[in-house]
């Protein structure tokens, strides 16, 4: 379960961080272990 927000507002404030752990730090199994900046910098070197 995450974490519960009093209010729209607070949990607005905490979306920019938990986006950026998510998608910058968060390993994913179905990106082969990379997290998404990971393969989407490797799908941008590759082209």
């Amino acid at each position: 379960m995450g974490l519960r927000h009093e209010t729209s507002e607070e949990r607005n404030r905490w979306l920019p961080r938990y986006l950026g752990i998510y998608n910058g730090h968060r390993f994913h199994m179905a990106l082969g272990g990379l997290s998404p900046q990971q393969s989407l910098q490797r799908l941008l070197i590759a082209e």
